[in-house]
């Protein structure tokens, strides 16, 4: 293989790691400011835990839970696992995050937490673009 072959390889391949990082990076990152309660300075509206705590998230097919509180508890909902699942993200996935609960349409309306979480995409995925860039070699 010629020189300049090995070397378009091998950017390439830093290429697609750097964008898969970044992908990852910032998905977890828009996340975590979607289900970030308003106590803590977010827009998630937290009474009863129910509607975050039914935050879930799928690959490439939308992601399901309990509708109402009686179907079954939602737990405390916890970071890690949004994190295994986003370490599954390959390029060319669609990753797919939403609420189970059945008020979740009327909770987003009424308060835009997942819009202002979207709205942000572009300048979480510049910081992450930029960090990433000096870190992957």
């Amino acid at each position: 293989m010629s020189t300049f072959s090995a070397d378009l390889e091998r950017w390439v391949r830093k290429s697609e790691r750097r964008m898969e990082a970044v992908v990852k990076q910032s998905a977890q990152a828009v996340i975590e400011i979607v289900q970030t309660p308003q106590a803590k300075g977010g827009k998630m509206p937290v009474d009863t835990g129910f509607l975050r705590n039914t935050g879930v998230i799928a690959l490439n097919t939308a992601p399901s839970g309990p509708a109402k509180a009686d179907e079954g508890d939602a737990g405390e909902w916890d970071i890690s696992s949004i994190t295994l699942t986003i370490n599954d993200v390959e390029i060319g996935d669609t990753i797919v995050f939403g609420w189970s609960a059945v008020y979740a349409r009327k909770m987003e309306e009424r308060y835009g937490f997942a819009q202002s979480a979207a709205m942000q995409w572009p300048s979480i995925v510049a910081v992450n673009a930029n960090e990433l860039r000096t870190r992957i070699l």
